[in-house]
């Protein structure tokens, strides 16, 4: 399950088969007021059969790589039973345009993609995981 400010996204599997099927919905109003209720998004995992904990650390570098192509999100952190087993962040720097290298064709064969610019952007990711 997936919630993120008033909505929600779960995932299921029906009838026994190894097919993942998806609802959304909106979540009910909060009883009480608090910033928590539409600042986070929370993921909610529960295994079809009991499994180990992964290592912290090997999900941790799992999060580092996803993180690398993500446009937006800059943080994720791993909570455990109330206790923060690892946060990972990143930082982007500024977008240069690298121009288009010569000899490169602009167009796909069939002319339905044109490639108008190539630009690169820095990024620096920290982590800081617990060892258990």
């Amino acid at each position: 399950m997936v919630t993120s400010g008033t909505r929600w996204m779960g995932f299921y599997f029906k009838d026994g088969t190894n097919q993942l099927f998806v609802r959304r919905g909106s979540l009910p109003p909060p009883t009480e007021p608090t910033p928590a209720t539409t600042q986070w998004t929370e993921f909610s995992m529960p295994l079809r059969e009991p499994s180990p904990m992964p290592n912290a650390f090997d999900l941790t570098r799992f999060l580092v790589t996803s993180l690398t192509f993500m446009r937006t999100l800059s943080e994720v952190s791993i909570w455990f039973d109330d206790v923060r087993l690892s946060v990972v962040s990143k930082a982007t720097g500024d977008e240069k345009s690298l121009g288009l290298a010569k000899g490169l064709w602009p167009n796909s064969p069939s002319r339905i993609m044109t490639v108008t610019k190539v630009t690169s952007k820095g990024q620096r990711a920290r982590t800081f995981y617990i060892m258990f």
